[in-house]
């Protein structure tokens, strides 16, 4: 079984990695990667997200899906 509900930290780099292997179209990746670098800036390098990397992409995608259609 999975966990769904668990905290992950990762470094600014694994972040950006994990954005370049989606193969998102170049004005998404250039935004998500934007609010990567910018949120661990803030928060000295280490992003700490309270949902799994999957669920955050989802839900980016679902918002970048419904401005598209908008």
């Amino acid at each position: 079984m999975g966990d769904n509900n668990w905290t992950q930290t990762m470094t600014q780099k694994e972040a950006l990695e994990k954005v370049e292997s989606l193969n998102l179209p170049i004005a998404s990746s250039l935004v998500l990667t934007n609010l990567i670098i910018s949120y661990s800036w803030m928060s000295s390098q280490d992003i700490t997200i309270d949902a799994t990397f999957d669920e955050i992409i989802d839900l980016f995608l679902a918002d970048l899906s419904r401005s598209q259609h908008n």
